[in-house]
C-alpha cells in the first residue's frame, strides 16, 4: 500500500461524522477527526489540568483518572484538535461517542 493510501486510510479511520451536527461559535461542525496517536505525555498532562477545570471534584473521587468523564472530555478534545467546550457542546449520542473513544484509548482498547 502506498504512503498516500495509508494516510487517507488513517484519516478515514480517525473521522467521526456527527449524528447531529452542531453550531459552535458560529461555525457548523459536522465531523471531528480524532487522532489519539498524535498525543504525547505532555499533552496528556495538560489534559489533567483541563479536566480539573471542568470538574475539580471528579478527579479527586475517581480511583483511576481514565474513568473520569472530565478527563475523557479533555483527551477527546486534544485528539480532535478542539477545545473541551466543543466536546461538551456535542449532542448526547455524539458526546457519548467522543468520550467513549477517549476511554478506549486511555484503557488501551483504542
Amino acid at each position: 500500500m502506498s504512503e498516500q493510501k495509508k494516510t487517507v486510510a488513517k484519516e478515514d479511520e480517525n473521522k467521526y461524522t456527527l449524528q447531529r451536527p452542531i453550531t459552535f461559535e458560529g461555525q457548523e461542525i459536522k465531523e471531528l477527526h480524532f487522532d489519539f496517536d498524535k498525543l504525547n505525555g505532555t499533552e496528556l498532562l495538560v489534559c489533567v489540568k483541563v479536566a480539573r477545570q471542568i470538574d475539580p471534584e471528579e478527579s479527586l473521587a475517581a480511583p483511576i483518572r481514565a474513568f473520569t468523564m472530565s478527563y475523557q472530555i479533555a483527551v477527546a478534545a486534544a485528539a480532535a484538535g478542539v477545545t473541551a467546550d466543543h466536546i461538551q457542546a456535542l449532542k448526547g449520542a455524539d458526546f457519548m461517542q467522543a468520550t467513549q473513544l477517549a476511554a478506549n484509548f486511555l484503557m488501551g482498547r483504542g
